[in-house]
């Protein structure tokens, strides 16, 4: 069973078609990188595949399940995780609070609160202490008591990762998760992505071709909304055509 199949999946706004016929299957463990220039219609088929954005076309299955007409929150429940381009977390909260909000998530609206988070972590250690775990995972169990709104752009990734990875996600879905990173930085998250275990499918996109083709099994290429190559890290390298719409010469020039 696929964890990720889409079947002829569009999405336009007004007369303008962001994603046009995308088939892509994508299995159990995969490492799938999705790139292309700017303007390809990547982010936007993030979002059709999440549920922020509803397609115009086509027919979404997630995990063997027909999700095309399923909220967001449904989504999440079955096993998806994503992050976005610019960091969304809960700036006055602590890192660790930020966690164990994420893992209390599935449990809201089952006689819980958010409104009195600090009490229930403290009495919730089971909770808490995987939280911490994940801390320790995304090199953060320093800053554990830190609260979000004063951690580096950098931190705040690595958090935004916790979050991904804190309730035993299926597929989780990066977008960009290396941009604004210094190289020290970059190096801290490209580790953090080859380490997830292989029962967590990944589907990423990266501008840093370098990045995407390091962690990438297979490599999709997307332009003008279409799919227009997939291969392998080295084929796709190596292709006139992708060097043309996207590299502007080969990945080592």
């Amino acid at each position: 069973m696929d964890t990720l199949s889409l079947k002829n999946v569009s999405k336009r706004f007004g007369g303008l078609y962001a994603v046009r016929d995308v088939n892509l299957d994508v299995t159990h463990g995969e490492r799938l990188g999705l790139i292309g220039p700017n303007g390809a219609g990547k982010t936007t088929l993030f979002n059709v595949i999440t549920g922020d954005l509803r397609e115009t076309e086509g027919k979404i299955f997630l995990f063997g399940q027909d999700v095309t007409r399923t909220a967001v929150r449904k989504r999440v429940a079955i096993g998806l995780r994503r992050t976005y381009q610019k960091s969304s977390l809960f700036d006055s909260l602590t890192v660790g609070e930020n966690l164990y909000l994420a893992i209390l998530g599935p449990q809201v609206g089952r006689g819980r609160s958010h409104y009195n988070l600090s009490r229930l972590a403290k009495k919730d250690k089971q909770r808490m202490d995987r939280a911490m775990e994940v801390a320790k995972t995304v090199n953060l169990e320093k800053m554990f008591e830190t609260r979000s709104g004063l951690l580096s752009h950098g931190e705040r990734r690595q958090l935004e990762f916790g979050l991904a990875i804190a309730i035993e996600p299926r597929l989780v879905m990066f977008d960009e998760p290396v941009s604004g990173l210094s190289p020290e930085e970059r190096k801290m998250v490209v580790d953090m992505l080859k380490s997830l275990p292989k029962d967590i499918t990944l589907l990423l996109i990266e501008h840093d071709m370098h990045v995407a083709l390091s962690i990438s099994e297979r490599v999709v290429v997307l332009h003008e909304g279409c799919i227009i190559r997939v291969g392998t890290p080295k084929e796709i390298s190596g292709d006139p055509e992708v060097q043309m719409v996207y590299l502007g010469g080969t990945v080592n020039g």
